[in-house]
């Protein structure tokens, strides 16, 4: 939903943007000054959690937003969200942090921290705070001294000491 979000943004479409937008804070879920979207399946672990990579495309999505339509409401939510994955979805590696893809786990996987590192590099210039800028810098510091431990000569893995990813997560 928040990449879709990202593309009517990207497209200018601001009325199915702000209709997207609003929804997706309406079902999100507040605490401790954060904002959190839940998935309702069990996945390897319990039957709800909460995603570091999903926060971290949230953040980019609405501020995006906000910054196409001058909602602060929606800029604020993007925060929310920001503050909500440094609060539970990271864990320091490598002398900086990793996204943890799954709320539940810190395995460190490659694709979640290169899209939130993506992700969050958009964010943080639109947000253009100094937690925002840290945290991005201490995001690439730790993809850049462990990335040469994903390859494995022809192919990578997708976690940290995992196994060898498989055709459709390169092709992902």
């Amino acid at each position: 939903s928040f990449a879709r979000l990202n593309a009517l943004v990207s497209g200018g479409r601001e009325a199915s943007a702000d209709r997207l937008a609003l929804a997706l804070v309406e079902r999100g879920i507040t605490g401790r000054g954060s904002l959190y979207w839940e998935y309702y399946f069990p996945f390897h672990g319990p039957p709800r959690w909460t995603s570091g990579f999903v926060q971290a495309v949230a953040a980019q999505a609405l501020a995006r937003a906000g910054e196409l339509l001058g909602d602060e409401a929606l800029a604020h939510a993007a925060y929310q969200s920001f503050r909500a994955m440094l609060q539970t979805h990271v864990r320091p590696l490598a002398g900086g942090l990793w996204i943890r893809e799954y709320g539940f786990s810190d395995i460190a996987i490659l694709n979640a921290q290169l899209q939130s590192l993506v992700s969050l590099t958009s964010f943080a210039a639109i947000a253009n705070t100094s937690g925002a800028r840290r945290a991005v810098t201490q995001l690439d510091q730790a993809t850049r001294a462990l990335l040469g431990e994903f390859d494995t000569g022809c192919w990578s893995l997708y976690s940290l000491g995992g196994a060898r990813a498989s055709p459709h997560y390169h092709e992902y």
